[in-house]
């Protein structure tokens, strides 16, 4: 009985070591095979053509955009207290008797508009003789025969060497407001002196001065006239959403060139291959809103998984387990890295080496990845680079000098996501399983040397 249950026990355990390594080996093939035609379909970069596809015109509000409208309510010369002058009318105090009251025979001042006349010149005389003034003295004779040795002419400047010009020196500008003192007039005077008796007056009202409207600059309001919105063109207005945009009917049509043998790790290969030659749309993206940055850009395989801007590399892999016919119950179907390593985590059997470690196939290939772009980063940041997204991954983001990344793509490959600032690109730098230990080696050269 014992050596049936030995025998037995033994049969089981190869039989699942058997499972295990089976299973292994599709995972990984699965993997290889992903990250190879991922690898292939990145391409060298994606570069994007200034092509609007926002269907806004690009315009800034100018002064032309605005008009002056008056807004006060007012008519030019409108009497503005009419309301209060009528008030001011209805409580008139009954006629009284009083004593005259003498005419006012004080200056009075006026604005008038002034006039330039000949007070407001002043006289310049100017000096035009051409000739030098001179008086022959007793230096300009000879002291021996008393003639003239001196080489300039006698002259003296009288009012014909002068011109006369007049100038403005009134300080003041023609038709300017000036004050202006009214003498009374002597008739005014006397008709004053003859009022000696009592005169009725008439009702006294209170004194209210009528207000009449002059524009002003604060009458007018600036009202937006402009027909057209203000916009401004962004990255975000460079995305066609409408663009290669694909149906599950045009993905079965490329998947029905795979042929499916029932054997996994042939359909899974067989599949990935139908896949060679596509690219993600370097037309329809989307602004990551995590970041405002980075470009996320649409592919079949994040539609296929209900996330068309994702991060398609691991929904590649789902894409392809899901035509290849491979059950969940195999390998999961995840979006990301993270989600596919948490639904493997229960799944023990799958991913644990020998020893139960994490020493699979597939988390030392992901960890040697992401070791070398990790290395990658290092050398990034300590030239002082701008690192977009804070990723563990295989995966890096970099905000370069327009200068560094004109150098470094005359011998790299990598992804062009943006500008953001006309001084800067941003990048995605990747690795993958295939990706040499020397290749990083000679990068983190390059970028020393920038």
């Amino acid at each position: 009985m014992n050596d049936i249950l030995k025998t037995y026990m033994e049969r089981f355990r190869e039989n699942r070591h058997t499972l295990r390594r089976y299973t292994a080996f599709v995972l990984a093939l699965a993997m290889i095979t992903t990250l190879f035609v991922n690898w292939q379909l990145h391409g060298v970069g994606i570069s994007m053509t200034a092509q609007y596809q926002c269907g806004e015109e690009e315009h800034t509000h100018t002064a032309d955009c605005y008009t002056k409208v008056l807004t006060c309510g007012y008519e030019e010369g409108e009497l503005e207290n009419a309301d209060e002058l009528a008030a001011a009318a209805a409580t008139s105090q009954p006629t009284v008797e009083a004593e005259p009251m003498p005419l006012s025979l004080e200056p009075q001042i006026e604005f008038v508009p002034h006039e330039h006349t000949e007070d407001c010149y002043t006289e310049v005389q100017t000096l035009t003789c051409m000739e030098e003034e001179h008086v022959h003295g007793d230096d300009c004779f000879d002291p021996e025969d008393g003639s003239l040795i001196c080489d300039k002419f006698e002259h003296t400047h009288d009012e014909s060497c002068y011109t006369a010009e007049y100038e403005l020196t009134c300080g003041l500008e023609e038709g300017e407001l000036v004050e202006q003192v009214v003498e009374p007039t002597q008739s005014a005077e006397l008709a004053a002196m003859a009022v000696a008796e009592p005169v009725a007056l008439e009702p006294a009202v209170d004194t209210v001065e009528p207000i009449y409207h002059h524009h002003t600059d604060a009458c007018y309001e600036e009202v937006l006239t402009c027909p057209l919105p203000e916009h401004h063109h962004t990255v975000a207005c460079l995305s066609d959403t409408s663009a290669d945009v694909e149906t599950p009917e045009e993905w079965q049509a490329v998947n029905d060139e795979a042929v499916m043998t029932g054997n996994w790790d042939e359909d899974l290969l067989s599949v990935a291959k139908t896949q060679l030659g596509y690219e993600q749309s370097e037309k329809n993206f989307e602004i990551d809103p995590a970041d405002g940055v980075t470009l996320r850009y649409y592919s079949r395989y994040g539609q296929s998984y209900g996330n068309p801007y994702g991060e398609w590399d691991v929904m590649f892999l789902s894409y392809c387990l899901k035509y290849a016919g491979i059950p969940q119950s195999a390998i999961p179907q995840e979006a990301s890295v993270l989600s596919l390593r948490s639904s493997m985590s229960d799944m023990d059997w799958l991913l644990d080496g020998e020893d139960g470690g994490e020493t699979s196939l597939y988390f030392t290939m992901a960890r040697h990845a992401n070791e070398q772009a990790l290395h990658i980063r290092a050398a990034f940041e300590a030239k002082g680079c701008k690192v977009l997204h804070d990723s563990p991954t295989n995966q890096q983001f970099f905000a370069l000098p327009d200068e560094w990344y004109a150098k470094l793509t005359e011998r790299y490959a990598m992804t062009h996501m943006g500008k953001p600032d006309k001084h800067h690109t941003a990048v995605r730098i990747c690795t993958s399983w295939a990706t040499k230990d020397e290749t990083v080696e000679q990068l983190i050269e390059d970028v020393n040397a920038l």
